[in-house]
C-alpha cells in the first residue's frame, strides 16, 4: 500500500476514489508542529526554530506514524504555495522520512489527470522555499513576542503588535484620522444644457499652478450664463479596452467584497471549491494560465460564439512582491458553468471565477471615444463634452457592461445656441475610509505581506477590537485601535517601505539567494532598537528569548504601588526586594496575595447574606469568618447551594414559575414550589431561553467605534 498524504480532510474522498484500492489517503490537518505558544520559540542569535507537536498534531502524527510503518511508499500531496513546502518538510521530519528523497507531488488542480501525472512525476522537497516559510514565522513571532508585552506594560493595556497586522490597522487609522480632520471647502463649476447633452465648464485657465478647484463663485455664475458657444475642437479616437486577467488571490478577494462577500467569507468559499475539485488552487498571485488552459479556453469561447482574439491574452503581474509560482485561479472544467453542493457564497464565487477566466481570453473591446471642446462669444471660458460608443463589444459583451454615451455629429466652427446653463455648487470630499476591498488594493500597491493572509489578519484585528466594519462598509477604527497605532508610532516595521523590503527578502531565500539568517537578523536588530528607544526597554536582547518563568523585565507603576501597599498592610519590609525588577516584584506579590486577601474585611451586607445561610443551615457564622473576607467567601460559596435547596420560594417566584410551566407548556419540576433551588433553576432556565430570543432578535457586533 501506498500513503498519500494531504493538508485538508475536505480532499481525502475525491482524491482516494482517483488513486483507487493501491492508495490509502489521509490528511495531516496543516501543521503537526509548530512554535511554542508561549514562549518565543527561536534560538537567540542562531535564528534556529524550536518546534513542538500541537495539541491536534500530536493525535495526527500518532496516527500517520502507524500508516508510514505499514505503507510501501509515501507521497507528500501538501499544497503548492511555501506553507504546504514546509508542512510536508515537518512530516517528512516528524515521519522519519529521508528529507532529500522524500516523494513531494504538486498539483494545481484535484482532477485525475493532474494528481496521476503529480504521483507519476514526484519531485523533492524544495528547501528554500522551507526556509522562506521559517524565516516569514521567525519574523512575525520576532514583532509579536518582542514588542506585544512592553507595549502591553507601557499601555496598562492587553495589546497585540504584528508585523503585517500592525500595517494594516495604521492604514486604517491614518486615513480615518485624514478623514475626520477634513475641513470641506465649497467650489464651483458650470455646465451647459443642449437638450440631448451637455457640457462642463473647464477652469483651467482661471486655476493657479498646483490648483484643481475654482472657488470664485461669481466666475461659475458668469460662465453659465453664456448665450452662444462655438466648437473649437472635435477629437475622435478609437481605443482598445483589455479584458482584466484571470483571479489572483487579492482579485477574488476584491471581486467577492463588491458582490458583498467577505475576504474572510470568500477564502473559505474558495477552499471549498477547490476540494470539490471546481476550480484550481486559490492562493496565488499569478495572473498567467497554462497553454493547455488558455487553448482550452479558446476552444470553449468559439464553441458558444463568443469573441475570440487571433493570438491567446498575455498578461503581466501589476503588483509589488507578486510570487507566480504557479497559475491564475481559474475553473477546472469549463463546461460546469455552475455548481451545486456547496455554500450559497461559494456558489457565488464560482460564478465570478467563471466569467473572470473565460473573459480574459476573449476579444479586447473597441471603443470610440469622442471629446468636444466649446468655447464662448466673449472666448472667455471653454467647456468639454464627452461621449464613447462600444463600435465592437469584445468580452463586454460577455460581462454585460455596456453603456454608450452618443453625442451629436457637431463639426469645427459650428455656433449653437445655449438653451440652458447652471452654476455647480460642489464640496470638496474627505479621503474615502478604506473598505476591505480598497484596503486590499493598498497593501497590494504597497507590497505589504501575501494576500492569503490578509483575510486573517482582518478578522483578527477586528475580534481584538482594534477596528470595526459600519454599515457603510467603510472600516473604523476604535478607541483601542488609534492609541495602539499612535503608541507604535516610528517603529521600523510599521514603515510601508521596510516590510515590503521584507517581503523581497523573504522572496530572496525562496530563490536560494539570500540566507534565512541574514533575513532574520535584519528585522531583529531594527525591533530590538524600537523597544529600546521608543518605549525605553532596558532589558537584555537575550531576554525576549529565554522562558516567561526566568525572563524579566522593567516594573511598571502599578506593580511598585501594589508591592508597597501589600507591604504596608501586612507589615513587610521591602528592602530585600529589587523594586526596578517587574519579576522580583511579581513574586513579591505572589508569595504575600494570599494573605493579603485574607486581610481583607468583609462588608456588612457579606455578613447579613452569611448569616442568613447560616440560619437556615444552623451554622454559626464565627468570629473569624467575620473578620477575613476570604473565608467569609468561602463559607459562602461552599453553602448557598445547600442553603438555597432548604429555603422556600417567594410567592412571587412561585407565581412565576407556575406561569411559565403553562406558557411553555412544561410540567415543574419535582419540589419546584417547595424548594428555592429547583424554582430559581427552573425560572432561569425558561427566562433565559425567553431572553435569548429577544437578544438574537436585536443583535449587532458591538464595538466601540469612534
Amino acid at each position: 500500500m501506498n500513503l498519500f498524504i494531504v493538508e485538508s480532510p475536505g480532499k481525502i474522498k475525491k482524491i482516494q476514489s482517483i488513486l483507487g484500492s493501491g492508495f490509502k489517503v489521509a490528511a495531516s490537518i496543516g501543521h503537526i508542529r509548530d512554535l511554542p505558544v508561549k514562549s518565543m520559540g527561536i534560538e537567540f542569535e542562531s535564528w534556529k526554530l524550536k518546534y513542538v507537536l500541537t495539541d491536534k498534531g500530536k493525535k495526527t502524527y500518532s496516527n500517520l506514524k502507524k500508516l508510514v510503518d505499514q505503507s510501501d511508499k509515501v507521497f507528500l500531496a501538501t499544497d503548492l504555495d511555501r506553507e504546504g513546502e514546509a508542512i510536508a518538510w515537518h512530516l517528512a521530519v516528524m515521519l522519519k522520512i529521508p528529507v532529500k528523497s522524500a516523494l513531494r507531488v504538486k498539483f494545481n488542480s484535484i482532477t485525475k489527470e493532474a494528481i496521476l501525472k503529480a504521483v507519476a512525476n514526484p519531485i523533492a522537497i524544495d528547501l528554500d522555499l522551507v526556509r522562506a516559510q521559517e524565516a516569514r514565522r521567525a519574523l512575525d513571532r520576532l514583532v509579536g513576542y518582542m514588542v506585544s508585552p512592553v507595549l502591553s506594560r507601557r499601555m496598562g493595556l492587553r495589546l497585540s503588535a504584528g508585523r503585517v497586522q500592525s500595517v494594516m490597522l495604521r492604514l486604517i487609522v491614518d486615513r480615518w484620522k485624514e478623514n475626520q480632520s477634513f475641513v470641506p471647502k465649497a467650489y464651483f463649476g458650470a455646465e451647459l444644457k443642449f437638450g440631448s447633452f451637455s457640457a462642463q465648464w473647464d477652469p483651467s485657465s482661471f486655476l493657479k499652478e498646483g490648483e484643481k478647484y475654482n472657488f470664485d463663485s461669481a466666475l461659475a455664475e458668469e460662465a453659465s450664463s453664456v448665450d452662444r458657444v462655438s466648437v473649437v475642437e472635435v477629437k475622435s479616437k478609437l481605443r482598445k479596452r483589455m479584458p482584466d486577467a484571470p483571479f489572483t488571490t487579492s482579485g477574488m478577494q476584491k471581486a467577492a467584497t463588491k458582490v458583498g462577500i467577505s475576504m474572510a467569507e470568500a477564502m473559505k468559499a474558495a477552499q471549498e471549491l477547490y476540494e470539490k475539485s471546481f476550480i484550481t488552487y486559490h492562493r496565488t498571485d499569478s495572473v498567467v494560465l497554462a497553454p493547455d488552459s488558455v487553448a482550452k479556453i479558446r476552444a470553449f469561447a468559439e464553441s458558444r460564439s463568443l469573441p475570440v482574439p487571433e493570438k491567446p491574452n498575455v498578461f503581466k503581474s501589476k503588483v509589488a512582491n507578486s510570487q507566480e509560482a504557479h497559475e491564475a485561479i481559474r475553473p477546472t472544467d469549463l463546461m460546469v458553468e455552475s455548481v451545486n453542493g456547496v455554500s450559497e457564497t461559494a456558489v457565488k464565487l464560482y460564478e465570478l471565477i467563471y466569467k473572470q477566466t473565460l473573459a480574459s481570453q476573449l476579444s479586447p473591446a473597441k471603443i470610440r471615444d469622442t471629446s468636444v471642446r466649446l468655447r464662448s462669444e466673449c472666448e472667455q471660458f471653454e467647456y468639454v463634452t464627452k461621449g464613447m460608443v462600444f463600435v465592437e463589444a469584445g468580452f463586454m459583451i460577455f460581462s454585460g457592461q455596456l453603456d454608450d454615451s452618443v453625442l451629436p455629429d457637431l463639426s469645427q466652427g459650428q455656433v449653437l445656441d445655449v438653451p440652458e446653463g447652471r452654476v455647480l455648487n460642489q464640496k470638496t470630499k474627505a479621503p474615502a475610509l478604506y473598505t476591505e476591498a480598497s484596503i486590499l488594493s493598498q497593501l497590494e500597491k504597497l507590497g505589504v505581506g501575501r494576500p492569503a493572509t490578509w483575510a486573517g489578519i482582518m478578522t483578527n484585528i477586528r475580534n481584538r477590537g482594534y477596528i470595526g466594519i459600519m454599515s457603510s462598509k467603510s472600516l473604523t477604527p476604535t478607541q483601542v485601535g488609534v492609541q495602539l497605532r499612535d503608541a507604535l508610532s516610528g517603529f521600523g516595521f510599521m514603515e510601508y517601505v521596510f516590510t515590503a523590503e521584507s517581503e523581497d527578502q523573504m522572496d530572496l531565500v525562496s530563490n536560494g539567494e539570500l540566507g534565512y539568517s541574514e533575513c532574520v537578523n535584519r528585522v531583529f536588530r531594527q525591533v530590538y532598537s524600537d523597544v529600546r528607544d521608543k518605549f525605553e526597554y532596558e532589558g537584555s536582547a537575550e531576554s525576549f528569548f529565554l522562558p516567561p518563568e526566568q525572563r524579566d523585565y522593567a516594573a511598571t507603576d502599578k506593580q511598585v504601588e501594589m508591592a508597597k501597599r501589600i507591604a504596608n498592610t501586612l507589615g513587610l519590609d521591602l528592602d530585600q526586594v529589587d523594586m526596578s525588577s517587574g519579576r522580583a516584584i511579581s513574586e513579591f506579590l505572589n508569595q504575600n496575595a494570599t494573605a493579603y486577601k485574607e486581610s481583607f474585611v468583609p462588608t456588612a451586607k457579606q455578613i447579613a447574606y452569611a448569616e442568613s445561610l447560616g440560619s437556615v443551615l444552623g451554622v454559626e457564622i464565627t468570629l473569624e469568618m467575620r473578620q477575613s473576607m476570604v473565608k467569609l467567601s468561602d463559607f459562602i460559596n461552599k453553602n448557598k447551594k445547600k442553603a438555597l435547596s432548604l429555603s422556600k420560594p417567594s410567592e412571587k417566584q412561585k407565581q412565576l414559575a407556575i406561569k411559565l410551566s403553562e406558557s411553555k407548556g412544561v410540567r415543574l419540576p419535582e419540589n419546584c414550589l417547595d424548594s428555592l433551588s429547583v424554582c430559581s433553576e427552573f425560572i432561569g432556565k425558561y427566562l433565559k431561553k425567553k431572553r435569548k430570543k429577544t437578544e438574537k432578535k436585536f443583535k449587532c457586533k458591538s464595538y466601540d467605534l469612534i
